[in-house]
């Protein structure tokens, strides 16, 4: 994986250098690498996009946009957040935790995290929230725990292995006491490893996890909802491979790899009886987690996937998919467009003064102007979604698509490929199809909006890509 000094030197670098989408990971823009549905309320949506978080309190038919700034983060770092039982959003920073809560038009800080690079958070079954962070003077990571819906946070248990960066953090869903911690060990040569603890922190068991290291990372992707010891761990190489282990993560078995690209997404089903993977240019495939047989389902450059009953929600990029985020009905064999970059509204609702309008109101513009955002959308025309990938102006990708370049391009016959264009834009919001959007974004496209928006590579950012392995790597975790 690339590394670069800054984030936003890091984009613009490899933009300049023509460097392939899977080099600039969550960077590809627009795209996006995470959806949070709230427990509380069904309708309402989150969609963490290259360009800031999207959100939605209709269940998609409207959407309005947080930009990065109004959270408190810069262009090119890509914060894993989650949701607790009332519906706050809660985000790790590299200098913090931003909590929003209500209309999301201020962002609050944890005060006992604040200058702390928080790298995970996650929410567990019991209520609880937790989050690994590393303190501001790089030493031993943490793993920190709310019980009173993030008002406050507690050191949990004993501090992490010197030396350890951690990449991701999960509880088991049948006992919030058994906790695991992926990340590196070691210096200069790093091993991926594994933490386990079954006493809420208190000791923590590490191994070896096999064929990993700082380049090929290894991330917890999911818990067995009934079987706290069987978890199952994706690899970042290429290809994507997909471990399983029955003994609290002591010995690994690989059970499914993807093809020829990285796996950027997986997500067990509630029962824990299959999963969901897959990546940018693999699509998705459905995993029989008893028999390990897999089956193909939409083939879209997948970069997250989650369930919500009897909903499968995904990642995907414009251009190739014609959505950045889609919804599944049929188990995730089509998607429709959940969200499109040209269907956003503005900011979201806030009074003048309040933070997020301070912040986000005046570069709204121009941020509206390089993704195509009319927020005119018209869901009733187009051909249907879920296409097979595309290689953005070269060779199709696996299953025959269509390749990218031109305003139209659709899937093949097999992936149900775009037809009859929708509205003037070639939007398409609602529970309908949608065809390739028309907009394009090209380096200059990128650039512009480096400048217009003044990003920054701030101190806390640099100190953030000069930590550890950690730095530059996908934070998708879906």
């Amino acid at each position: 994986m690339s590394r670069w000094g800054a984030p936003g030197a890091g984009l613009a670098l490899a933009l300049a250098l023509g460097a392939p989408r899977e080099a600039s990971a969550n960077g590809a823009f627009p795209s996006s690498g995470q959806v949070l549905v709230d427990p509380s309320d069904p309708q309402r949506i989150w969609v963490r996009t290259s360009y800031g978080f999207a959100k939605t309190i209709d269940g998609g038919e409207t959407f309005h946009l947080v930009c990065e700034d109004g959270v408190g983060y810069s262009f090119g770092f890509h914060p894993h957040a989650a949701l607790s039982a009332t519906g706050a959003i809660f985000m790790g920073l590299s200098d913090g935790l931003a909590i929003g809560r209500g209309d999301t038009c201020a962002f609050e800080r944890a005060p006992e995290l604040e200058g702390s690079y928080v790298v995970d958070v996650s929410m567990g079954p019991d209520g609880r929230a937790i989050v690994v962070a590393v303190p501001p003077n790089g030493g031993q990571a943490q793993v920190f725990a709310s019980t009173d819906d993030l008002a406050t946070w507690q050191a949990l248990g004993a501090p992490l292995p010197e030396g350890m960066s951690p990449f991701t953090l999960d509880a088991a869903p049948s006992d919030p006491d058994v906790l695991y911690v992926s990340g590196t060990l070691g210096n200069p040569q790093a091993l991926g490893v594994l933490l386990s603890s079954s006493d809420a922190g208190s000791t923590w068991q590490t191994v070896v996890v096999p064929n990993s290291d700082a380049e090929v990372a290894p991330f917890i992707g999911g818990v067995d909802p009934a079987l706290p010891g069987r978890l199952y761990v994706r690899l970042t190489g290429i290809p994507g491979r997909l471990l399983l282990s029955e003994d609290f993560g002591q010995t690994f078995t690989p059970i499914a790899q993807t093809e020829i690209g990285r796996m950027a997404a997986f997500r067990l089903a509630p029962d824990g009886a299959s999963a969901i993977f897959g990546g940018n240019f693999d699509g998705l495939h459905r995993l029989d987690t008893a028999t390990f047989a897999t089956e193909p389902l939409a083939p879209i450059t997948a970069r997250c996937v989650t369930f919500d009953g009897e909903r499968v929600f995904a990642c995907g990029e414009e251009a190739p998919d014609g959505f950045t985020a889609g919804v599944s009905t049929d188990g995730g064999a089509t998607f429709a467009p959940l969200l499109r970059a040209a269907c956003i509204e503005g900011i979201v609702p806030c009074d003048a003064g309040a933070p997020v309008f301070d912040q986000c109101e005046p570069s709204w513009p121009t941020i509206a102007q390089l993704i195509g955002a009319t927020g005119e959308c018209d869901a009733a025309g187009a051909g249907g979604a879920g296409g097979a990938p595309q290689q953005a102006g070269g060779a199709p990708a696996s299953g025959g698509a269509a390749t990218a370049g031109g305003a139209g391009a659709g899937g093949d016959a097999t992936g149900g490929g775009g037809g009859a264009t929708g509205g003037s834009d070639g939007c398409s919001c609602g529970a309908g199809p949608s065809s390739t959007p028309t907009t394009t974004f090209g380096l200059g496209s990128f650039l512009a909006l480096a400048v217009s928006l003044g990003i920054r590579a701030s101190a806390r950012d640099a100190r953030l890509f000069s930590r550890g392995p950690w730095r530059s790597k996908t934070r998708t975790r879906c």
